[in-house]
């Protein structure tokens, strides 16, 4: 009897051994790569462009349920660093669980008006609770990872055989170190007994939303540099929708005291801006988030 007690005890041992290895095996085994904490079992695979869709496989060898996004945040790397990277225009707030031991094939189509030659490159998706922030004196989007939590990270080569087939539906180019539209831009920008009148041209085939009133700047030795000239509050500054092939007028006061007001001036209205001001000088600027595509003109005042 002391002898099947003494067996059963050693099953019993090997058994909880065989568990516990079980378990801590499928743990997946948690390290630093690439600057980001990522799990040995749970990974992202077959990761490829076709047809303008990227596509992928989520896997999870663990032995725990895994949630992700409907769509992975994405980098590309520039002169080395990594750095945010638009490769869709919108997502949905749905969560999707990856079951333990299993695997999600996900995909999604690249929707965003870059430039085909910009899509060219290194770029890696990333599951998990990626921060995101702003660099408010350069637009600059910043994507920063916790130190405790582990992410979910897939690579992806684009080459420009992969772009041929990607429209540039909104031809976007950029002048003046601005992001423009080849088919929405001012025309027609006068000034008159202080007020600026111009026309949105929309030869695009969908929709643009711009504040009326834009951000102005004057060339001052060569520079575009900052003016306080418009007469718009904010809670005032509305945002006026111009229809696909369409065109609009509209106007704006200015302030001119105080101002030397001939100059060349440009109009920048964006979909997103602030004006900074530097801690150290006091100067203001204009700052357009990163990827935010502008309608500009142009404007001459005479004396």
């Amino acid at each position: 009897m002391k002898k099947r007690y003494i067996v059963l005890m050693i099953v019993i041992a090997v058994l909880l051994v065989c568990v516990g290895s079980f378990f801590l095996i499928t743990k997946g085994k948690v390290s630093v790569k690439d600057g980001v904490r990522q799990n040995s079992r749970l990974y992202m695979t077959d990761v490829k462009l076709e047809n303008g869709k990227v596509s992928f496989t989520v896997v999870n060898k663990t032995f725990y349920n895994v949630g992700i996004g409907e769509k992975p945040d994405v980098q590309k790397k520039i002169d080395g660093e990594w750095k945010p990277f638009r490769l869709y225009q919108s997502i949905n707030d749905i969560g999707i669980r990856v079951g333990n031991f299993g695997e999600i094939a996900r995909s999604f189509e690249i929707d965003v008006d870059e430039r085909p030659e910009e899509l060219v490159g290194e770029f890696r998706l990333i599951y998990g609770p990626v921060l995101h922030d702003i660099d408010k004196a350069t637009g600059e989007q910043i994507f920063s990872f916790k130190d405790d939590r582990t992410y979910i990270i897939g690579y992806l080569t684009i080459t420009e055989d992969m772009v041929t087939g990607i429209p540039d539906e909104l031809k976007i180019h950029y002048t003046d170190g601005i992001r423009q539209s080849a088919l929405a831009y001012i025309e027609n920008a006068q000034y008159a007994d202080g007020k600026v009148t111009y026309t949105v041209v929309n030869k695009a085939k969908r929709s643009l939303s711009i504040y009326h009133a834009p951000v102005m700047e004057k060339k001052v030795n060569g520079e575009w540099k900052y003016v306080p000239m418009c007469q718009v509050s904010d809670d005032d500054n509305y945002t006026i929708d111009i229809l696909e092939n369409s065109k609009r007028t509209h106007r704006f006061a200015v302030d001119t005291t105080g101002n030397d007001l001939a100059g060349e001036y440009r109009l920048v209205f964006a979909p997103e801006r602030w004006i900074y001001t530097d801690p150290e000088t006091g100067e203001q600027k204009l700052v357009i988030p990163q990827g935010a595509t502008c309608l500009v003109g142009y404007l001459t005042i005479t004396e």
